[in-house]
């Protein structure tokens, strides 16, 4: 099963692939296709594997997971820390 998930506040690359790492490891996700531009999460699992686990996963990794009704974020930061940030 394919589902897509939106996250407002993807901000660089280096937000890619966290999440994408930490959709990678909800048991049962098979494959994970992070668009940046889009701030979309395309997600293959089972139907076993529940949407709100990986939502969960993304969350936990410090992002945002839309609702059906939300807006997209206008200015959205960076959030990653290190020196610079990830964006700099």
């Amino acid at each position: 099963m394919l589902r897509t998930l939106t996250v407002l506040d993807m901000t660089c690359h280096s937000c890619v692939a966290t999440v994408s790492n930490a959709v990678r490891q909800v048991s049962g996700v098979t494959d994970v296709s992070v668009d940046l531009a889009a701030g979309t999460v395309q997600v293959a699992a089972p139907e076993t594997v529940a949407t709100d686990a990986i939502a969960a996963a993304i969350t936990d990794a410090g992002y945002t997971v839309a609702d059906a009704d939300a807006s997209p974020a206008v200015g959205a930061a960076c959030t990653v820390a290190g020196a610079g940030g990830c964006c700099a």
